[in-house]
């Protein structure tokens, strides 16, 4: 295989197990805009820079980690999966055009490299906002199969799960604070 289809790197922004990984080949001569924003940097946050919105994404999972990163988890998955299984079509087609001109093989790997890495950083927008409202308040919204939330006949958001702190957590609380958040009983 040529040296510019051969060569790729999976790369990601963030934690290894909080991101997808999209394919940059080792002939790109053009960045994605994701992974370089004008203006974005360590200090000067872009909804547009991959690394900001993958690290505020994961940032929201860490607290509630077996509650969120399920949610992460099929998201990631689903995009790792159709890169990986894009592949062998991807490289076979950069083959054939570079057996008519290896420029043009360039030119494809690079616009699927860029395609791949705004598809990504456009699902982990969507993502983040939708973990927003399902996990807000550490409450659970309960959602459909289809990814909806439920709603009441009237259209309100359904009554959320509220599944409290870890029991861990919750009895090293009362530990520390006796009876000071005991509800009273009523009579």
């Amino acid at each position: 295989m040529p040296r510019e289809i051969g060569g790729v790197l999976w790369f990601g922004n963030d934690d290894a197990n909080m991101v997808a990984f999209t394919p940059i080949y080792c002939s790109s001569t053009v960045r994605p805009e994701c992974y370089n924003t004008p203006g974005a940097d360590a200090v000067n946050f872009s909804f547009k820079n991959a690394y900001w919105v993958c690290n505020m994404t994961s940032n929201m999972v860490y607290p509630r980690y077996s509650q969120m990163f399920p949610t992460l988890k099929e998201v990631r998955d689903s995009l790792d999966n159709s890169y990986f299984a894009a592949q062998p079509g991807v490289e076979a087609k950069a083959q054939e055009l570079y057996a008519q001109n290896p420029q043009a093989a360039v030119k494809y790997l690079n616009d699927y490299g860029i395609e791949k890495a705004q598809q990504m950083l456009a699902r982990w927008q969507q993502l983040f906002q939708f973990m927003v409202v399902k996990y807000n308040d550490m409450i659970i919204k309960p959602t459909k199969k289809d990814g909806s939330f439920e709603k009441t006949p009237y259209g309100l958001g359904a009554t959320p799960v509220r599944p409290g702190y870890p029991e861990k957590y919750a009895k090293e609380l009362i530990k520390q604070t006796g009876d000071k958040f005991l509800v009273p009983e009523t009579k």
